[in-house]
């Protein structure tokens, strides 16, 4: 793990204009195709838990900063939207923290500010002109995204309560993204596409 967390490390050090770069291009790309592949491996909270805590709280942070920075390569967004898609996944009941932890909290927290820098960027961003690059370019990160806040609602591993109890927006501003993105799409692209109609009716439900 140590050659991933050193480029994480190297990456979260650098300026948004400087992590917008073709170097730092192949850099995500490869290093969150890495871990999504580790985060994949794990099947049970302790190693689950391992994963966590090298992540957290030093190097979460970067994927919002990277979503925000790359919202309009999809090659890039894809990458990071996979892993956190993965690292949100509750299978086998691995996303198993303490009940005095505020990880599940922290966990999903850092997946809205993912969620929020990418969707928010993509809205206010053009729509591509030809219908044939409207999936790579546009539906295929918003499948993704909503994907990613169907795995962390679904995963049973965070008291919603506890943002409203303490003013935090993070649950509501998820959810206020996450469905102007479903807004956005016309019903006959929803229905064109299998993976974007599962993930939109799947966040609907």
């Amino acid at each position: 793990m140590e050659p991933l967390i050193n480029t994480l490390v190297q990456l979260g050090a650098l300026s948004p204009s400087d992590l917008r770069s073709e170097r730092c291009r192949r850099a995500i790309i490869g290093v969150f195709r890495d871990l999504r592949g580790v985060a994949a491996s794990l099947h049970n909270r302790r190693t689950y838990g391992m994963l966590f805590d090298l992540l957290h709280p030093q190097h979460l942070p970067l994927l919002s900063k990277i979503a925000d920075v790359w919202h309009d390569q999809p090659d890039v967004i894809i990458s990071v939207l996979r892993f956190l898609q993965e690292f949100c996944h509750n299978k086998a009941n691995r996303v198993n923290f303490d009940q005095s932890s505020p990880n599940g909290i922290l966990l999903f927290r850092a997946t809205s500010d993912v969620l929020c820098a990418f969707g928010r960027r993509l809205l206010a961003s053009p729509r591509p002109a030809g219908e044939s690059e409207m999936y790579k370019a546009r539906y295929k990160g918003m499948a993704l995204g909503l994907n990613v806040l169907n795995s962390a609602l679904g995963g049973n591993y965070v008291c919603f309560g506890v943002f409203a109890l303490y003013n935090d927006p993070a649950l509501d501003n998820a959810l206020d993204v996450a469905l102007q993105l479903a807004l956005s799409i016309p019903l006959e692209d929803v229905l064109a596409y299998t993976k974007l109609s599962k993930a939109y009716f799947g966040f609907i439900e």
